[in-house]
């Protein structure tokens, strides 16, 4: 298990999209700034990082059967990040970014995804093709699931190694069909 840092790094990559809205709002009012290059590059080597060390985990973590009762796709936190990312295009009465709201609303994003352990909406990472599900465990106990795979069925999730306390990487070998459905049917409970 990796704990501390894939925690912290699934939290960067997160509420990284904030700093590209921002970055793009402020393109639109001043024309290019460096501040906007940086803010994109430090999000792009945030995803970049956090794909390394799930590919290192990938290696090194070792692997557990696991035997799910139910997977469900993880897009119910969809509505509430969006609007988080479109908060830096919101602007003071002057016209201006507040940096000082845009830092607090982006450390309190922070905050929230880390404590709650909510980082089923990780648009870079969806960029590089890691899904996010919920998984419950025989035992009843609810994980969050990265894969590069499409998971459709309970018995398509065999192996997985833990990342973190909450958070599980799909370690199963065997590809599902290309198509990405299952061969048969057989669905768990979603």
């Amino acid at each position: 298990m990796l704990g501390r840092i894939a925690k912290f790094l699934l939290v960067l990559t997160a509420v990284a999209p904030i700093g590209l809205t921002w970055a793009f709002a402020d393109w639109r009012a001043h024309g290019f700034r460096q501040q906007q290059l940086t803010a994109g590059l430090v999000a792009v080597l945030l995803a970049v990082l956090c794909v390394l060390l799930i590919v290192a985990a990938h290696r090194q973590l070792p692997v557990s059967p696991f035997t799910a009762a139910s997977v469900k796709h993880n897009d119910s936190e969809v509505v509430g990040f969006l609007v988080a990312y479109l908060l830096p295009l919101v602007s003071t009465n002057t016209g201006e970014f507040d940096y000082a709201v845009l830092a607090f609303v982006s450390g309190l994003l922070g905050i929230v995804v880390a404590t709650s352990e909510s980082y089923s909406f990780n648009p870079l990472l969806t960029l590089f093709g890691f899904h996010f599900y919920e998984v419950e465990s025989s035992d009843g106990v609810a994980y969050m699931l990265i894969t590069r795979r499409h998971v459709r069925r309970c018995k398509d999730i065999e192996t997985v190694a833990e990342l973190t306390r909450s958070v599980l990487l799909d370690m199963t070998k065997e590809p599902l069909h290309k198509s990405g459905f299952p061969l048969e049917t057989g669905w768990c409970a979603a």
